[in-house]
C-alpha cells in the first residue's frame, strides 16, 4: 500500500456530516503529513497531488 488517508472522525467541522474536513495522509515508508481543516475538494485534490508524485 502506497498510501493511506485517515479522516478525522472525531471534529465536528470536518468528516461526514461538514463540508470541510481534516484528514492525515500516511506513506509506505511511515511518513506522515496532517492537512488543515480545508474543503473536501482541496482535500482531493491534496490527495491526488501525492498519488501523482508516486506515478
Amino acid at each position: 500500500m502506497d498510501l493511506i488517508v485517515a479522516n478525522d472522525i472525531i471534529a465536528s467541522d470536518a468528516g461526514f456530516n461538514a463540508e470541510t474536513n481534516r484528514v492525515v495522509i500516511l506513506d509506505r515508508d511511515g511518513g506522515t503529513e496532517k492537512l488543515p481543516l480545508m474543503s473536501k475538494a482541496a482535500v482531493a485534490e491534496a490527495i491526488l497531488d501525492r498519488v501523482q508524485s508516486l506515478l
